[in-house]
Formats: C-alpha cells, sequence, structure tokens
C-alpha cells in the first residue's frame, strides 16, 4: 500500500489526485467586504498590542530569540 506525499505533483492539493477546482463563493460580495473589513480591524487591533510574556517564555524555551533579541 503506498500513500501519496504533500509534495506537489502536479495534481491536485497534497497529492490529492485530479486538479484542484475552487469552489464557487457562498457568500456575496456585501458579506464577503463586511467580514474582511472586520477582520483587517482585528488585525489592526493585534499589531498593537504588546507581545504576552507567556508567548516571549514559550519562545525561549523553544531556543528561538525573544521578541527584540537577536540570536548569538
Amino acid at each position: 500500500m503506498s500513500f501519496q506525499t504533500s509534495k506537489p505533483n502536479g495534481f491536485g492539493p497534497f497529492g490529492a489526485p485530479g486538479f484542484f477546482q475552487p469552489l464557487p463563493p457562498r457568500l456575496g460580495e456585501e458579506a464577503r467586504d463586511e467580514i474582511g473589513t472586520q477582520l483587517r480591524a482585528m488585525y489592526a487591533a493585534l499589531t498593537h498590542e504588546p507581545v504576552p510574556e507567556r508567548l516571549i517564555a514559550i519562545l525561549h524555551r523553544l531556543g528561538g530569540a525573544g521578541a527584540g533579541e537577536e540570536r548569538a
């Protein structure tokens, strides 16, 4: 038994047979615009928030550099 890999191989996504056919949008243009506006506003608000100390601690434990630090 062989399994498809996730490498692009000329077939569909993740090695699935056939070509990827995007689905038609299910939401109207007005609803998509409203959702997009709300998501952009949420993203903008998040970019102004400080990085939580807990996330910085996790990054240090994983061996990465914390916010504003460079690796030696």
